[in-house]
């Protein structure tokens, strides 16, 4: 369970639940990866434009439980 901050463009959006979004990110550090952002489809959500496609920002990553949450996000 730790923290990962990593440079990354969002190749890929599905849909999860109501309000959340499964992110195929893509970094050059971590290659590839699979993320859940919770609370992102909500209007007020700090997350709305970082899990949009083509999204390029330093993410924040929650590992913890089989897989990883996006916890924030820093538009470049």
């Amino acid at each position: 369970m730790a923290y990962l901050t990593t440079q990354a463009v969002v190749l890929h959006t599905a849909d999860y639940r109501e309000n959340d979004r499964m992110l195929t990110l893509l970094s050059p550090s971590l290659g590839r990866v699979e993320a859940l952002c919770r609370g992102c489809k909500r209007p007020q959500s700090p997350l709305l434009a970082a899990s949009e496609w083509f999204a390029l920002g330093e993410y924040v990553l929650y590992t913890g439980k089989g897989h990883m949450t996006v916890t924030s996000c820093n538009l470049t």
